[in-house]
């Protein structure tokens, strides 16, 4: 099960997406980090509480884009989430 970890907010400024965090996690980031719509759809799947396949239903279901490109989409996504140090798994 991915989330998001709880010190990682998602925010809507005058129509951009920020992520911004609290804590320790203030160290860690350099400059502002940014989401496109189809990055906030997954964000905000992923705090909810989902695998990659309930990501790939979202982005299926909202984008007409096909199951191959959903997919590459995803695991990028989710790699760099991971990498970034922003999921609980």
């Amino acid at each position: 099960m991915l989330r998001i970890k709880p010190e990682f907010q998602l925010k809507n400024i005058a129509g951009d997406y920020i992520v911004i965090s609290s804590g320790s996690s203030v160290v860690d980031l350099t400059g502002s980090f940014t989401l496109n719509e189809t990055g906030a759809l997954l964000w905000q799947t992923i705090e909810k509480g989902c695998d990659e396949t309930d990501l790939l239903n979202a982005l299926t279901k909202e984008y007409d884009v096909s199951e191959a490109q959903a997919a590459a989409d995803v695991k990028a996504f989710v790699q760099d989430l991971r990498e970034r140090n922003m999921l609980d798994e």
